[in-house]
């Protein structure tokens, strides 16, 4: 409703608004008492105040006029009509709110990219923004079916929390509606503090043994430090593949590395995930000095955002250096999970899975019970 009908609104409730014979008023009061399961003062006063608003909700001739029969049958007049409508929307934008004020989304679901079709209820960025609760308006981008019709097709851009909440907001409505939702693949999240050691493998910055100890504590490396060095655990490690993706003109150098506090993982039945493990778990792998942003963030959008980068102390040889990794922020093969169950209760598997652990040059080899084991970060 644009600024023009909410004037001609508030002018027809203006005029509308007459005061009513004692006797009459006392038969609305008795029937919204029926209607609306309210004691005779609540009634008045709720009467007198929802007269009182001049931008109270109004159906329009042709709407009353559909359904006017059904509803004196049950008892009920135009003005007692309007008014449930407008507290049913109330109270289902009051739901709606609750729904979403409850709602449970992790950083890693929230910082997601979706393309959402517009289509049906959700046509608009401004009906995409209203179910969505967003501050301002999404993005839009265009594109073609690929049905060979050729027809244009229009998305907006949402995170995974506009996600979960849409859906939210379609169920407090009562639609059967399906949105479409296009998942889109972002590079790997970069967010160092400078003020703590998060994020940090194996570590909880929120724990007292792992803050600052004065005010002057550095936490390195910086977010936009470079050259700065990076731990492989997956391909990444390969010099064929890391040499490719980063375009080089020669064979990096890279040098053989331990992480500790990780744990290595799968994910998907087949993919490499670093996640935090026990401070003395140790990872095998490479390090890599990244010279330039450029690099990072080539092997950023190589990881997807499945990952995040975290800070690190890597072990190459003698040295120790604080540098980067990735660690994985999604959820791993429930196989390996109970393995590593298992372990920290000290309880042996009758059938143990198949674990994909970190191999030699050779690539990843599989192997099954005898896996598990300080070799492998366990």
């Amino acid at each position: 409703m644009d600024i023009f009908d909410a004037l001609e609104q508030m002018a027809i409730n203006a005029t509308t608004t007459e005061d009513t014979p004692g006797e009459l008023l006392t038969h609305i009061i008795s029937k919204w008492q029926t209607l609306f399961s309210y004691s005779a003062t609540e009634a008045k006063e709720r009467i007198e105040t929802y007269r009182n608003n001049l931008i109270r909700m109004r159906v329009s001739d042709e709407h009353w006029e559909f359904v006017k029969e059904e509803k004196e049958v049950a008892g009920y007049d135009r003005e007692a009509y309007e008014y449930e409508l407008e507290n049913f929307q109330a109270r289902k934008q009051q739901s709606t709110q609750s729904q979403v004020k409850n709602l449970a989304v992790s950083p890693t679901e929230a910082r997601k990219k979706y393309l959402l079709k517009m289509e049906g209820q959700l046509s608009t960025p401004q009906q995409i923004q209203e179910a969505a609760s967003l501050v301002g308006v999404p993005g839009i981008v265009e594109g073609k079916n690929d049905d060979g019709q050729d027809e244009e097709v229009t998305f907006c851009i949402v995170d995974g929390k506009a996600k979960v909440t849409i859906g939210a907001w379609l169920s407090a409505q009562y639609l059967d509606f399906k949105p479409t939702f296009i998942r889109v693949t972002g590079e790997a999240e970069k967010d160092l503090s400078p003020y703590s050691m998060y994020p940090t493998l194996g570590k909880d910055s929120t724990l007292p043994q792992f803050r600052a100890s004065h005010n002057g504590t550095r936490f390195l490396p910086l977010q936009d430090q470079y050259p700065v060095w990076y731990f492989f655990y997956g391909t990444l490690a390969n010099l064929d593949v890391l040499s490719r993706h980063l375009a080089l003109n020669s064979a990096p150098d890279l040098r053989q590395a331990s992480v500790y506090g990780g744990v290595l993982q799968t994910w998907a039945g087949k993919y490499h995930a670093l996640v935090d493990g026990r401070p003395n778990s140790r990872v095998d792998g490479s390090a890599y000095l990244v010279e330039t942003r450029e690099h990072e963030d080539a092997l950023r959008a190589y990881e997807t955002d499945n990952y995040e980068v975290v800070r690190c102390e890597i072990v190459i040889g003698e040295l120790r250096v604080m540098g980067c990794t990735f660690r994985f922020v999604g959820s791993v093969d429930e196989g390996r999970k109970l393995c590593m169950v298992a372990k920290e209760l000290g309880l042996k598997l009758d059938v143990e899975p198949e674990i994909y652990v970190e191999g030699s040059s050779e690539g990843r080899r599989v192997e099954r019970g005898g896996g598990i084991g300080k070799d492998y970060g366990f």
